[in-house]
């Protein structure tokens, strides 16, 4: 949506979960916006405005961590609706 997430409501519990297992970095689409998506802005686009490939390619990694089956488990935590 062309608009900014960056104040999400959501309960405590969820808070909680999202705070012990989101770290600063991690990419979070929110879904259920309707709207446009966001136009570049300033010299160029905002985090949320590149696609996961465009994100990685402006990382100083230039991969990711390798994958382990805790790594696996950790992508498939969801919080409690």
């Amino acid at each position: 949506a062309n608009v900014s997430h960056g104040c999400t409501g959501m309960s405590t519990d969820n808070a909680e979960w999202f705070f012990d297992t989101v770290r600063e970095g991690d990419i979070v689409r929110v879904v259920g916006s309707e709207g446009e998506d966001m136009d570049p802005f300033g010299n160029g686009f905002g985090d949320w405005n590149l696609s996961w490939e465009k994100w990685q390619k402006g990382s100083a990694l230039h991969e990711g961590a390798p994958d382990s089956p805790q790594t696996l488990q950790a992508a498939r935590l969801r919080p409690h609706v």
